[in-house]
């Protein structure tokens, strides 16, 4: 995917580029005069229009049943109109207030204007199916199966799967859930809503069918899911590239995600060792076996690819919310807490990762060491992130896989924990709150 793409952009169907917690209406079109015509010539127009014109009159708001043609209400509506089901029924890919019925203006004024206005909901969500079971229970490894170290399970995502799932994401996001749903559908994934007190969240979840009509799920692919939150959404985005590698970071992220009403939360859904085939971008590991400084990472590393679904959807996010911060959760087998901007040069005080930095400073007394120099910061380079695709494509690099970031852009936090500090989610969470937009 190329630097500069949005999510709006990239849709089939297209829509203006709005914030997801806003969709406010687009201005309508004026209606165009219409050339005189004699009256003879409209009759037959009439006759064919008046048992649609009836069936609309039947949806009023006066208790009457309707007659004809189903009267629909989207949802949220409190009352029936003429843009509710059937004729004048919204699509998404039209601007809202246009019905497509015809345009009765019989109650409007003289301007010639089409006032039946109909604005996209702010929660573009209700459109969807409810989950099963819920959006956050989504994220356990029952439910996920992960592919295991050695297994080989993990299937690389081709160029289409990558395509559709960021048009899924992209077409929801600008108030078209026809598409989206579809989208997903072309590549076996979910998408559906949460209820209750998860209203307002999107997830997308791998579709895995049974082999056997009725039997259990087919095996996993170890494919991303994430989830989105359409409205009252922070801006911050969590990502988990190692959930069943390094213990505890899948449940910081879902707290993290649940409790900060965090905008985004992607999850890997594969061990970081599941393949053996190397990944294509620099950087070397022990973590897998072998030797820490001549073992490449695996094409089954979410944080160390850019040929996978979370890579895309970082991408994705990343440039349609511009001023959100992107925490990446990791487990360190060295004591205390490593934090960085994705890269090893100096900051300043007021950057997200030097007001983070000094939160958990407060939580964890002399356990904090950060990549990036600050005044009061305890400064020590101990794993940084530097090679982080993630990170590397928000500190404006184009070569994410083989180029190192010259710059930061301050929005990526690279966080490291040993387990106790694993163990402590809630510090970790109430640090990040006390200093998140």
């Amino acid at each position: 995917m190329g630097r500069g793409s949005s999510l709006a952009g990239a849709s089939d169907t297209a829509m203006h580029t709005v914030r997801p917690e806003s969709f406010a209406p687009r201005e309508k079109l004026a209606a165009s005069a219409s050339a005189p015509v004699r009256v003879r010539s409209l009759l037959p127009r009439l006759l064919l229009l008046l048992p649609l014109l009836v069936s609309q009159w039947n949806c009023a708001d006066d208790g009457a049943e309707a007659g004809g043609f189903d009267c629909l209400d989207r949802p949220g509506s409190d009352d029936d109109d003429d843009t509710g089901g059937g004729i004048g029924s919204w699509d998404p890919g039209d601007d809202p207030g246009d019905d497509d019925s015809g345009d009765d203006d019989s109650g409007d004024d003289d301007s010639g204007d089409d006032d039946d206005s109909s604005e996209i909901p702010e929660d573009i969500t209700l459109f969807l199916p409810p989950c099963s079971g819920g959006v956050v229970t989504a994220f356990v490894e029952s439910e996920i199966a992960p592919p295991a170290s050695g297994s080989d399970g993990y299937a690389v995502p081709s160029p289409d799967v990558l395509q559709a799932m960021r048009a899924s994401l992209e077409a929801l996001a600008s108030g078209d859930y026809g598409q989206a749903l579809a989208q997903a559908s072309l590549v076996q994934y979910e998408l559906c809503r949460g209820q209750d007190e998860e209203q307002g969240t999107a997830l997308w979840r791998p579709d895995r069918q049974p082999e056997i009509p009725g039997g259990e799920p087919g095996p996993s692919s170890g494919r991303t899911l994430f989830a989105w939150r359409a409205v009252e959404a922070r801006p911050l985005v969590v990502e988990v590239p190692h959930p069943w590698f390094e213990a505890g970071t899948l449940e910081e992220g879902i707290a993290m995600f649940h409790e900060l009403q965090a905008r985004a939360l992607v999850v890997s859904g594969t061990h970081r060792c599941a393949n053996a085939a190397e990944s294509n971008c620099d950087g070397t590991t022990g973590v897998c076996g072998g030797p820490a400084d001549t073992s490449p990472y695996r094409q089954s590393d979410m944080a160390h690819t850019d040929a996978s679904l979370f890579h895309v959807i970082h991408e994705a996010l990343a440039d349609t919310y511009e001023n959100d911060w992107f925490v990446s959760l990791h487990g360190m087998g060295d004591v205390g807490i490593s934090i960085s901007d994705g890269t090893q040069l100096d900051t300043s005080l007021g950057t997200p990762v030097a007001e983070f930095g000094a939160a958990l400073m407060a939580q964890f007394p002399g356990l904090v060491t950060t990549c990036n120099d600050w005044p009061g910061a305890l400064w020590q380079t101990r794993l940084c992130g530097t090679t982080n695709v993630q990170g590397r494509y928000l500190n404006g690099v184009e070569g994410v896989c083989t180029e190192a970031a010259a710059a930061s852009s301050g929005r990526f936090i690279h966080l490291e924990q040993d387990a106790d500090v694993r163990d402590q989610i809630e510090l970790v969470v109430g640090a990040l709150d006390s200093v998140l937009p």
